[in-house]
């Protein structure tokens, strides 16, 4: 009816707004009826777990190296360094247009995202200007948006000895887009979650088993 046409309309109107986030080659902007994907901050006593660090080069772009690597091999890709790159400043320009167009669409998906920064760097204004160096940290409000653009469920995990002040394994500390995580539609399994790990104040590695 009308307003199905209505919403095809929409969600075609978000994908042209959206140019750099189709060029992801590791995964695509979400379409269609909105879920809930906002972050849920992980029980105190959540069970620690073992993983094996990927060790993730630090030169301002951790976050977005560690995604870019994590999703590459949760569909069985490996992604060389030039590539690595290109990919991890795509998902930070993805992130960057999601977060700044929010500042003036009202009831905007991302505006959670938008919310946060404010919160973080006194303006959404702030935010844009400083998202676009290459070496801009990413963290929270990033990690909002591109677990709904990808439909990716992302879970950061913090060193047990940082976090309870002992122990040789993980911690969970916040997980995204927790509902991707369930069988959907044409979707016959669950996706898996990308684990980052966020150490040592600014920096973040990938978590595998």
């Amino acid at each position: 009816g009308a307003t199905e046409g209505a919403g095809q309309a929409a969600a075609a109107k978000r994908s042209s707004e959206m140019p750099l986030a189709q060029k992801i080659s590791i995964g695509s902007p979400i379409q269609g009826k909105k879920i809930k994907t906002g972050p849920v901050m992980a029980s105190k006593n959540a069970k620690a777990e073992r993983f094996k660090v990927f060790q993730v080069m630090g030169d301002g772009r951790c976050m977005f190296r560690a995604l870019v690597i994590g999703l590459a091999l949760s569909k069985g890709k490996f992604v060389n360094k030039r590539s690595e790159e290109f990919e991890a400043d795509t998902l930070r320009i993805a992130a960057a247009e999601g977060i700044c167009r929010s500042r003036s669409i009202q009831d905007h998906k991302f505006a959670d995202s938008a919310f946060n920064v404010k919160a973080e760097y006194g303006s959404v204004d702030n935010y844009c200007s400083l998202v676009k160096t290459p070496d801009f940290w990413g963290g929270n409000a990033e990690l909002m948006v591109l677990s709904e653009m990808l439909e990716q469920p992302i879970t950061v995990w913090r060193p047990e000895k940082e976090a309870r002040g002992k122990g040789k394994g993980f911690v969970p500390i916040v997980y995204y887009g927790t509902d991707f995580m369930k069988p959907r539609g044409d979707q016959a399994k669950a996706k898996k979650p990308v684990n980052l790990l966020y150490s040592k104040g600014n920096h973040y590695d990938l978590l595998v088993k």
